[in-house]
């Protein structure tokens, strides 16, 4: 997963119980848990054989959150690719990476929502020349 997220506050509390990250998140608090989640999505994530096909290029922001055993509670997209094949195959990727792993102990609140930047880019179609 290609990414520089989104940064939604380095582990902002929202006064609900949930804290909100960016799956880029370099803090020292969430980086373990959140490259074991990153590593699960990117098991699961393809581009889809359209895409590959035609270079179909493009960029999602996804908020999705987990509950302290690891359930996924919710995705949604918040920026759309703007071509449904790509966002589609990002929500899939998230939803069938779950369950992940439980919170470690010193996560004392009750969701942690992620924003996470997924981006498509055309790495397998060959150069054309320019005349």
């Amino acid at each position: 997963m290609e990414g520089q997220g989104v940064d939604a506050g380095q582990g902002g509390d929202t006064g609900t119980g949930e804290r909100i990250v960016s799956l880029e998140t370099k803090s020292s608090e969430f980086a373990p848990y959140l490259a074991d989640v990153k590593r699960r999505i990117e098991r699961h994530w393809q581009i889809p054989l359209y895409a590959r096909q035609t270079g179909l290029t493009g960029n999602l922001v996804l908020v999705f959150s987990i509950t302290p055993e690891g359930g996924l509670a919710q995705v949604k997209i918040t920026e759309s690719s703007g071509t449904s094949v790509l966002d589609d195959a990002a929500v899939e990727a998230v939803r069938a990476a779950a369950p992940y792993g439980p919170f470690p102990s010193k996560f004392t609140f009750q969701r942690l929502t992620i924003v996470g930047n997924f981006r498509y880019v055309d790495l397998g179609r060959p150069m054309r020349p320019s005349h």
